[in-house]
């Protein structure tokens, strides 16, 4: 068996520096970070107010009055509208 009769060797390191680098302050950093708080609430209020918009839209698509004959000078020819069950018609016209 070998035997050291010293210590082994060791790799001898130079002293740390310290590496100097650009100073962000913490209100730099504070701001920062507000400000992505702030446009990350933007963005989900845009988002909701979009969805918002969508089924508004698709609300009124849906529920959007279907095609009425007109009255013409007082008379409301119903002859070749199809009358379906339970329909109401509204009496626009002149």
């Amino acid at each position: 068996m070998f035997m050291f009769d010293t210590e082994p060797p060791y790799i001898s390191l130079p002293n740390p520096t310290i590496i100097e680098t650009t100073s962000v302050s913490r209100k730099e950093i504070t701001m920062s970070t507000s400000t992505q708080k702030l446009t990350k609430n933007i963005l989900i209020l845009l988002v909701i107010f979009a969805v918002l918009t969508a089924f508004r839209l698709l609300w009124l698509f849906y529920h959007a009055p279907t095609d009425q004959p007109i009255a013409r000078d007082g008379v409301l020819g119903l002859s070749d509208y199809p009358l379906h069950k339970n329909q109401s018609l509204t009496l626009n016209g002149e």
